[in-house]
């Protein structure tokens, strides 16, 4: 977050106009600042719960809606998980296009620019979807198997 705030005001006072690697700088600033969000409010609160009452030593008397818990932390993790990965998707980004502007002229630089964001884009659909496509099972007793 320092170093997304020090570019910002370097690029304020230099007057530099905003580009693609700005932009998807502040898609990523705005994703890690969700992912925290979801993580403290939705996640923290239910991790050591969930995790006691799966413990089978731990004498933990587990409360009346302990499956809608476990099915809503299933469903929060697979969120927070996804914008993590789109938080480190949009810093290559960011890099991919803040070069893109230094080898423009630069042809076989070019290519290779293109093919690694062919890459980083099929590697950003994976990412994101992983954890979907992992257990697919939300709100379902397969989901606990």
């Amino acid at each position: 977050m320092l170093a997304v705030a020090a570019r910002a005001a370097f690029q304020f006072r230099a007057r530099k106009p905003t580009g693609w690697d700005d932009a998807f700088l502040l898609f990523g600033l705005l994703s890690l600042v969700t992912s925290f969000a979801i993580m403290h409010i939705k996640i923290l609160p239910n991790t050591y719960l969930v995790g006691a009452v799966s413990d089978r030593g731990a004498k933990v008397i587990p409360p009346g809606n302990i499956v809608q818990i476990a099915w809503d932390y299933h469903k929060w993790i697979a969120i927070e998980l996804s914008l993590c990965w789109v938080t480190i998707m949009a810093a290559k980004f960011s890099f991919l296009f803040f070069f893109k502007k230094l080898i423009g002229r630069l042809r076989g630089l070019t290519i290779y620019w293109w093919a690694i964001t062919v890459f980083n884009v099929a590697v950003a659909g994976y990412g994101t979807s992983v954890y979907y496509l992992a257990c697919p099972y939300f709100y379902s007793v397969k989901a606990c198997k």
